[in-house]
């Protein structure tokens, strides 16, 4: 009578296999499954004298329990001596199943043991484990069968295989898991490389426009220095004389964005709604119009975009009221929000006419709000006109 090898070596084969795979558990408890099975139709059917019914139990229960501790989610580390003595153990049943049911599905739980064997320890020591384990399970198959070398053999190609092609299986995964980590450091370099490639541009763009728009303002704030100079001391008209003054005030004004255009440009901090207030009061010191500024809700830190769109859309509609309206009223108010971030400028009096102006107008403050998945609305209201952006931020 020859031990049942056939579909149960197949079947703790493939547990082998995948025994650190996303189906280890379920095929692992199918492959001992299987050796209980297989145990109890031998224990309860033919009765061979050769069959110790305690020696087989205790030898089952400890190949049961020994790997359902392995595939659990507190199983040893790898290399690990808990991981050792675990293994040994497997072997250990395999081996004393032989000796207490050489007919029954030791075949199984020896390839159990050589698959947690490769699963868990290095080359030399999985290599070494196999050996020792194959030749222990050969020599006691052969003293309880009485087998012939041809069929040792067979038993030991076997063997050897389920260990090869369970390392194999694991050394690939590993692998896999190694391409990954490569893969994902190749995109966290490749991502700072477009950062880089971009940090360059934009500290390109920015030495531009210092080099022609910076240093073309500050020539023209000098001048027009010199100039109202040149009017005090000649006693010049004093509407003259306040013209000057005002677009000196301008052009240093022009100035200072320049410089904050070209700080953003680079990375440094950008402007907020933290200079709203400034900005309503230089609006308020140029212009002689009334303005205010409320801030409604709880303040909270807003994404660099968000908060420059914030404080160039307040600069821009401030900027359009002083050139193009004839307001006698303005109210600036700042919204906080579960929904967002909202600004509203409103001036009453004539309403503005709305244009290009500072470089972006209306347009640009629209086309900036949507980038950052926001709207702006801007158009008159009873008494006068007002610009509404809306963040999600």
């Amino acid at each position: 009578m020859r031990p049942r090898v056939g579909l149960p070596m197949i079947a703790a084969m493939s547990t082998g296999v995948f025994a650190r795979g996303s189906w280890s558990r379920p095929l692992s408890i199918g492959g001992l499954a299987i050796l209980i099975l297989v145990e109890i139709s031998t224990v309860q059917g033919t009765h061979p004298p050769e069959v110790d019914f305690v020696g087989t139990v205790t030898a089952t229960a400890l190949v049961a329990v020994v790997w359902i501790l392995l595939i659990s989610g507190r199983q040893p580390e790898r290399g690990s001596a808990m991981a050792a003595m675990f293994v040994t153990l497997l072997g250990a049943g395999s081996v004393a199943l032989v000796v207490f049911s050489p007919r029954g599905a030791a075949i199984i739980a020896a390839i159990i043991a050589l698959s947690a064997a490769a699963n868990r320890f290095d080359r030399r020591a999985g290599v070494g484990f196999a050996i020792v384990l194959i030749a222990a399970f050969l020599a006691a198959t052969a003293y309880k069968l009485g087998l012939q070398p041809i069929a040792l053999l067979g038993y030991a190609l076997g063997l050897m295989f389920s260990y090869l092609a369970t390392r194999s299986v694991a050394e690939l995964r590993n692998e896999q898991a190694r391409t990954q980590g490569l893969v994902m450091e190749l995109r966290a370099s490749r991502d700072a490389q477009v950062e880089a490639a971009a940090l360059n541009e934009r500290s390109r763009i920015a030495r531009e426009i210092h080099d022609v728009l910076a240093h073309t303002l500050a020539a023209l704030a000098v001048q027009l220095e010199a100039s109202r100079v040149m009017l005090e001391q000649r006693h010049g008209d004093p509407e003259a004389l306040a013209a000057v003054d005002r677009a000196h005030r301008l052009a240093k004004e022009g100035l200072d964005e320049t410089r904050r255009a070209v700080s953003a440009l680079r990375g440094d901090q950008v402007p907020g709604p933290e200079q709203l207030r400034q900005l309503v009061t230089d609006f308020r010191h140029d212009s002689g119009t009334d303005a205010t500024l409320e801030v409604e809700g709880t303040t909270r830190p807003l994404p660099p975009e968000s908060a420059l769109a914030v404080y160039r859309t307040a600069q821009e509609a401030l900027t359009n009221i002083r050139r193009h309206a004839h307001a006698e009223r303005v109210q600036v108010v700042l919204r906080y929000d579960a929904r967002g971030t909202e600004l509203e400028v409103t001036d009453a009096g004539q309403p503005a006419v709305p244009g290009p102006v500072g470089g972006f107008g209306l347009m640009g403050m629209r086309e900036r709000a949507e980038l950052l998945g926001g709207t702006l609305d801007a158009g008159p209201v009873e008494g006068g006109f007002t610009v509404r952006l809306r963040l999600p931020a």
